[in-house]
């Protein structure tokens, strides 16, 4: 699968049929290699105002909480963008943004 919200309905239709432990624990083994290779051919395509966010979170050191505001109101609308991330770019960048804010903890 190339499409990271087929690959989701997938996984909760095989959810939804119980497998065995053996069955389902091979199952979303390779579910998450799948997810994986997906997310990385989102990140490697990454529109321009995704990097440009990118780059703010990685910079944004004492004022990265209010970035994350700023963030959800773009992801949200409230902030309107000429060209905003497109939705799984989103996943990407707030993985970023947590990463950031693990490395900021003291």
């Amino acid at each position: 699968m190339d499409d990271l919200d087929a690959l989701r309905n997938f996984g909760k239709k095989v959810f939804a049929r119980s497998l065995a432990r053996d069955q389902a624990g091979v199952f979303w083994y390779e579910y998450r290699k799948s997810q994986r290779r997906i997310m990385e051919a989102v990140r490697k395509s990454l529109g321009v105002s995704a990097r440009q966010l990118l780059r703010q979170i990685r910079n944004a050191n004492g004022s990265l909480a209010a970035f994350g505001a700023r963030l959800y109101k773009i992801q949200s609308g409230a902030i309107k963008m000429a060209d905003p991330p497109r939705k799984h770019e989103w996943i990407v960048m707030w993985a970023a943004y947590h990463d950031r804010q693990g490395d900021l903890r003291p």
